[in-house]
């Protein structure tokens, strides 16, 4: 499905001759990507992560601290 998307937005995007159904087409490609991308995906997003890290190391020193 990774390499199927981007090869079948290259042909249709070829074979449509209007600039406006052009850009239409690519917003489509676009919204569905984002939606597989949800769907499928099981990342989290990087500032989330990054705050527990911190909190889960502030807590280890402030603990650590107390001994």
């Amino acid at each position: 499905m990774a390499s199927a998307l981007p090869v079948l937005s290259i042909y249709a995007l070829t074979e449509i001759p209007s600039t406006e159904a052009r850009i239409g087409t690519t917003a489509g490609f676009i919204i569905t990507f984002a939606v597989l991308m949800g769907i499928l995906g099981s990342a989290k997003r990087s500032e989330r992560s990054l705050q527990q890290r911190l909190r889960l190391q502030q807590s280890r020193s402030s603990s650590s601290g107390a001994l």
